[in-house]
């Protein structure tokens, strides 16, 4: 959805963001340059933390859709999915700066499979909420 956006309305890239002259010139036109962009872009937001891509996307902020509680939740939850990831499940001092005191270094993390439905559920429908606003606000044509 966010590279979607920035493709229909490239003004949305617009920044104080530095690009090398070998970047523009590697593209053989404006077009060309804007879908690549787009995708530095989203591969450099999607590698930080939630609270620090909603910082630097004015685009997203601006919906009003995520709130602090909100972001803290799909904080955690992107947590846990990196737990799994990255660690197997086991428990690491990274992972207790988000859930202190809930979890012991170095256990097995575990989670029923209502919980895991319960996380999937509530991204889903921030997911929802986000694409309802953005094609309100841009006034995005809808795919099926």
């Amino acid at each position: 959805m966010r590279r979607n956006l920035h493709l229909a309305n490239p003004s949305t890239l617009k920044s104080q963001s530095t690009v090398t002259l070998e970047e523009v010139l590697n593209c053989s036109d404006l077009q060309e340059f804007v879908k690549y962009y787009a995708k530095q872009r989203l591969n450099k937001l999607q590698k930080g933390s939630v609270k620090g891509f909603i910082k630097e996307n004015n685009q997203l902020r601006d919906l009003g859709i995520i709130d602090e509680t909100m972001q803290n939740e799909i904080e955690k939850s992107l947590q846990i999915r990196h737990l799994y990831s990255h660690r197997n499940g086991i428990v690491d001092e990274k992972f207790l700066q988000y859930f202190p005191g809930s979890f012991a270094l170095n256990a097995e993390h575990q989670m029923s499979i209502d919980e895991v439905l319960d996380k999937m559920d509530f991204l889903c429908d921030v997911v929802n909420q986000i694409d309802a606003a953005a094609v309100k606000k841009y006034k995005l044509a809808i795919s099926k």
